[in-house]
């Protein structure tokens, strides 16, 4: 089941509780990729010069979330920075990125057809990105935002889900949506 595409990237507010969110999720940005790397324990226990144990168990997951960039508030507010529609957003020594969990969708080609499987983190902070600008030349070179950032078990002990593969998009997003569960005040 190869991947032929990403879309769909969404984003919530986790609640103080570490399992709900405080809102209804909504478009991060314009996704481009997602890169997870898994860090694991790796710890070994020896007795006698002999190895006895061992521990490879995944501790968080480093992410690296690539977008157009083109959501001024919703990057503001996932990095802490105050904004302001009329004023844009500044960086201060107060800004602190805030818990979100992340979902999307992948598009896989199965026996030459397009499918969708929905993929979600329970609960990640991301981190304030390297920003470069680069003058135009011959030829167009688009720029990007590269996010990097860490996944973390929630306080239910999970931190990544993969949904079953899906015919349509539209359930591939109900399913994804539905991870989301918010708050009730």
């Amino acid at each position: 089941m190869p991947k032929v595409g990403m879309k769909n990237l969404i984003y919530a507010p986790l609640a103080d509780d570490g399992k709900k969110y405080t809102k209804a999720p909504v478009k991060f940005s314009g996704a481009i990729s997602i890169k997870d790397d898994p860090q694991k324990a790796d710890e070994k226990y020896y007795e006698d010069d002999e190895l006895q144990d061992s521990d490879n168990s995944i501790t968080s997951s480093k992410i690296n979330l690539v977008v157009s960039g083109d959501e001024d508030a919703v990057i503001a507010e996932v990095l802490g920075r105050q904004y302001a529609e009329a004023d844009g957003a500044e960086l201060t020594n107060n800004d602190n990125s805030i818990f979100i969990g992340i979902g999307y969708i992948n598009v896989v080609r199965v026996k030459g057809a397009n499918k969708y499987k929905p993929k979600m983190y329970y609960k990640v902070k991301l981190e304030e990105y390297s920003d470069e600008s680069k003058t135009k030349e011959d030829k167009t070179a688009f720029q990007t935002i590269s996010l990097d950032g860490t996944s973390y078990f929630n306080s239910d002990g999970k931190m990544k889900w993969i949904g079953k593969t899906c015919d349509t998009v539209e359930e591939a997003a109900l399913a994804l949506t539905a991870k989301f569960v918010v708050v009730t005040p």
